[in-house]
């Protein structure tokens, strides 16, 4: 398997994965780094499994519900994987972006000495303000399926001033909240370590995923929640994440299912 056109040797350090980040590819500048693991997908296939491309210039990164996601060049990490789920163990591929993030928070934890946590559906906070968030892609070739993207990004060295007037009360870096600032290679290789076992998890079924990453909740049951999706709004009380990596509310009496949306917490269980 050949390395894209674009890719440069920075392999990230200490990386004792199996499969995952290997290869693991620095790319430079690019639009998006999951454009780049797209193509590796469609030029590969199932050999591409595991692939990873990162780089801290990307120029039209991507969110949740299209939202851009733009950070000067050398002020975040963005992250990209290639998976093609083994067959027959395509387990919830919907919690793959929850094992994406509690890397990420794990990470965070472990190496820049931040208590990051997950915020449904899969942000990473710290102190209540968003340090990193996932997504995952379906990847094509014509009309025919070809694996998934599963992207991270996390702002590295952002200060207060750099954010728009809207996100300055709500969006941190690593370095704005004081933690241990890595290199790009050390990040990513603790970070490819931590995601691995996660995702095994996830194709297995996700089970054991929600039991290894139900510390990082900031959710707790009771907490009273608000959620916006689809011009709908749910209100209730926090019962559980479910096991396709659902929001669960108790609302008017029942249990009710939440599969996308924003979520606020009104306020915390007494």
């Amino acid at each position: 398997m050949t390395a894209p056109p674009s890719a440069c040797p920075r392999p990230p350090v200490s990386l004792t994965t199996r499969w995952l980040g290997r290869p693991c590819l620095f790319v430079g500048t690019v639009e998006s780094t999951n454009d780049e693991a797209r193509r590796h997908l469609s030029r590969f296939g199932p050999e591409a499994h595991g692939a990873a491309f990162y780089t801290d210039d990307q120029r039209s990164g991507r969110g949740r519900h299209g939202r851009a996601w733009i950070a000067a060049p050398g002020a975040a990490l963005a992250l990209s994987v290639a998976l093609w789920p083994p067959e027959g163990k395509a387990g919830s591929l919907s919690l793959l972006p929850v094992a994406a993030s509690a890397a990420v928070a794990r990470t965070l934890r472990d190496l820049c000495g931040l208590e990051a946590a997950l915020k449904w559906p899969n942000d990473v906070l710290v102190g209540g303000r968003k340090v990193s968030g996932a997504l995952m892609e379906a990847a094509w070739k014509g009309e025919e399926h070809s694996g998934l993207v599963l992207g991270a990004g996390v702002n590295l060295l952002q200060e207060e001033r750099d954010w728009p007037a809207d996100l300055r009360d709500r969006a941190a870096s690593i370095r704005s909240l004081g933690g241990s600032s890595p290199t790009l290679e050390v990040l990513v290789g603790h970070l490819l370590d931590r995601m691995e076992p996660l995702l095994e998890d996830g194709f297995e079924g996700g089970q054991g995923l929600l039991q290894s990453v139900s510390d990082l909740w900031i959710h707790r049951e009771g907490d009273m929640l608000e959620v916006q999706a689809g011009g709908e709004t749910a209100v209730g009380p926090f019962l559980a994440i479910g096991p396709e990596g659902e929001l669960v509310l108790e609302v008017a009496g029942e249990a009710r299912r939440v599969r996308f949306g924003d979520v606020e917490r009104l306020r915390r269980r007494p």
